[in-house]
């Protein structure tokens, strides 16, 4: 994961700090958002998406539209900013899953948390 961050984000990070904060966070689904924008430059670009992941038994969500450059020919993370529905979610157990498999939430991801 750390080299997938840009040249600048890389010198402030470690291994061990990556390891650190994805402690306890089980990620099972990831919904891509369609691209606003248009890099004229090719050298930068912006991704909009949600994540979703269980710690303990809650879930939660990260909702984020990051900024991505092109580092010796490969896209790298630089940062990003946090929409304000990051967080808990409440989600119901009938509804479809988040992870797109057709079943319902309470037969498929939910299942990870029992």
């Amino acid at each position: 994961v750390l080299n997938t961050y840009s040249r600048e984000k890389r010198s402030t990070l470690s291994v061990t700090q990556l390891e650190e904060s994805a402690a306890g966070a089980v990620w099972f689904a990831l919904s891509v958002m369609p691209s606003q924008t248009v890099s004229l430059d090719n050298e930068s670009d912006m991704v909009e998406f949600t994540a979703y992941y269980f710690e303990g038994k809650s879930l939660f969500q990260l909702h984020e539209t990051s900024s991505f450059l092109k580092e010796e020919g490969r896209w790298r993370y630089h940062d990003g900013v946090l929409a304000d529905d990051c967080g808990k979610v409440k989600y119901g157990r009938n509804l479809p899953c988040l992870c797109n498999s057709g079943k319902k939430f309470k037969q498929c991801c939910a299942t990870k948390v029992r």
